[in-house]
């Protein structure tokens, strides 16, 4: 997956939590990379605190493991199901990765790796003091040298909430829950004699000793001068059926004769080269269908009452979302009047209930005015071949004179012809800049030849 320089912002974060000798809330506003920046102070400590465990939702485990590897070369393992693990007869991993719902259940075997370093994303997870993954991820942390907790909204209703985290982050400053609740959570003695902390107090005070002790806490309005006008994030996505494409990948004409049409086949095979980039990206499109939605779900669920701007390019898959979020999306591609698409902005802008625009790059990608008075947020399915339609996209929220931030989210399927084609989109698109610069000639090579190259030196398509 291409990837980005880190922001100075997180560079310093980085150095903070080293700072903190990896004892740190990272509670950075949701966007701004806080994944970004934990693994740069992985890279920068002098000794890569290893072993590492990261634990996370599970809708998110396999985007730790690729941003790991591709950001710092750190191979990680993910632990999946409730089953006991196997004794491993392998040298113990690096890292690994676990979600919450799990931790428990290989609680002895994760005493056993003892990790030095423990990741907490999403920390807030961890606000039930009493519950068992509470417990469970305590005990590990109690091991480990550095632990780092992650968290935009670090608590989500009461002060008590927070002190799970703060535990396992600083134990010598938050040692017991009694001192810490008597002090900032406005005890109450019920007439049945239970204590109940569901106040809050001293937060000027909590607040002070945060800051000072462990979390580095910034708002995208605390570093405006350092954000480029679009952030781009590059999403990893799973396939509902993986061995269906690698079955296209590596033997196309087998995958052809069993899926496609009579009709189909002979044309598909006639030119196979040329051919399968085609159906390849178009079946990546499909199978990765129910992993947008449940990304899209999660982002709505984040971000209530924010709208978000949705491109692809295949018919079928904006169809399908379409008939998912009926009633609460508008849709614009090639076979929608020209008459009617002014009136479907408008609905999108205006009416509350309508959370999604679903856009054709070709169609809806060029020439098309307003979205970004509706948001600044656009998340894109699929990769059009041409750079310049990509460039034209983005520029339906980022708009002359606008002072808003665009956010875009790219979700592609890592080793395949998406991840590819990412690669090869963003080589044209600087090859095109210095054109129009007039600092360099073009490279000699089409789109095709260039994922060609890529394929060679991967070994896979």
């Amino acid at each position: 997956m291409p990837r980005h320089e880190p922001f100075k912002y997180q560079l310093e974060g980085a150095r903070q939590i080293e700072k903190w000798k990896g004892r740190a809330l990272l509670a950075d506003e949701q966007g701004l990379g806080k994944t970004k920046t934990t693994l740069m102070w992985l890279q920068s400590t002098k000794k890569i605190a290893k072993p590492i465990m990261i634990v996370c939702p599970k809708s998110v485990k396999e985007y730790w493991q690729i941003e790991a590897l591709d950001q710092i070369g750190l191979r990680a393992m993910v632990i999946n199901g409730r089953s006991q693990l196997p004794k491993l007869k392998l040298a113990t991993p690096d890292c690994v990765i676990i979600n919450y719902a799990i931790v428990q259940h290989h609680l002895a075997w994760l005493l056993r790796y003892a990790p030095v370093t423990v990741i907490i994303d999403e920390v807030q997870f961890l606000q039930n003091r009493a519950a068992k993954c509470t417990r469970a991820v305590a005990q590990v942390c109690a091991l480990a040298e550095h632990v780092i907790g992650l968290s935009g909204t670090p608590c989500t209703n009461r002060p008590a909430e927070l002190w799970s985290g703060l535990n396992m982050i600083r134990p010598d400053l938050y040692p017991t829950f009694i001192n810490f609740g008597q002090r900032y959570c406005s005890p109450r003695r019920r007439p049945w004699g239970v204590w109940e902390y569901k106040g809050a107090t001293n937060l000027d005070e909590l607040h002070r000793n945060l800051r000072k002790h462990l979390m580095i806490r910034r708002l995208k309005s605390d570093i405006e001068g350092q954000l480029p006008p679009i952030i781009r994030r590059f999403i990893p996505m799973k396939m509902k059926n993986a061995a269906e494409y690698e079955l296209a990948s590596t033997d196309f004409a087998t995958w052809a004769k069993k899926t496609l049409k009579k009709s189909k086949i002979k044309t598909a095979l006639k030119s196979e080269q040329i051919t399968k980039l085609g159906y390849l990206k178009r079946l990546a499109a499909k199978l990765k269908v129910p992993y947008i939605v449940k990304w899209v779900n999660a982002w709505l669920e984040e971000n209530p009452g924010k709208k978000l701007v949705v491109f692809g390019w295949h018919k079928k898959m904006l169809h399908a979302l379409h008939r998912y979020y009926k009633g609460r999306s508008v849709l614009i591609d090639g076979s929608t009047a020209q008459e009617k698409r002014g009136a479907l902005v408008k609905i999108f802008q205006h009416k509350p209930e309508i959370q999604l625009f679903l856009g054709n790059i070709q169609a809806a990608g060029t020439g098309l005015d307003g979205l970004q008075y509706a948001t600044n947020y656009g998340v894109c399915l699929e990769m059009d071949w041409r750079p310049g339609f990509m460039s034209q996209m983005e520029k339906r929220l980022d708009r002359t004179g606008q002072k808003v931030r665009c956010w875009w989210w790219y979700l592609m399927v890592p080793n395949t012809v998406e991840d590819y084609l990412c690669e090869v989109v963003q080589r044209k698109e600087r090859t095109l800049g210095k054109i129009f610069d007039g600092k360099a000639a073009p490279d000699g090579m089409d789109i095709y030849d260039q994922i060609q190259e890529i394929i060679l030196k991967k070994g896979k398509l």
